[in-house]
């Protein structure tokens, strides 16, 4: 892969430029990951193992409580 030649650019080639690289580095960041686990979990069945045993559990999530309009704690 060669780099392009940016020094001969102006800002606004350059910035769309910066736009196009943000975008494909989103994109690949993404995918990346769903790539990652399907792996993973490929990986585990032919190990004959869950994805959970690998991963572990999905974490719960704490309810929060509510607070009070009158600044007393809820009960």
């Amino acid at each position: 892969m060669t780099t392009p030649d940016i020094t001969t650019l102006n800002y606004n080639q350059l910035n769309e430029l910066r736009g196009h690289i943000a975008e494909r580095m989103k994109t690949m960041r993404e995918s990346g990951v769903e790539q990652m686990r399907l792996k993973l979990i490929e990986e585990a069945a032919a190990l004959g193992l869950a994805p959970e045993d690998i991963l572990g559990a999905p974490k719960k999530q704490r309810r929060r409580r509510r607070k009070s309009l009158d600044g007393d704690s809820a009960v």
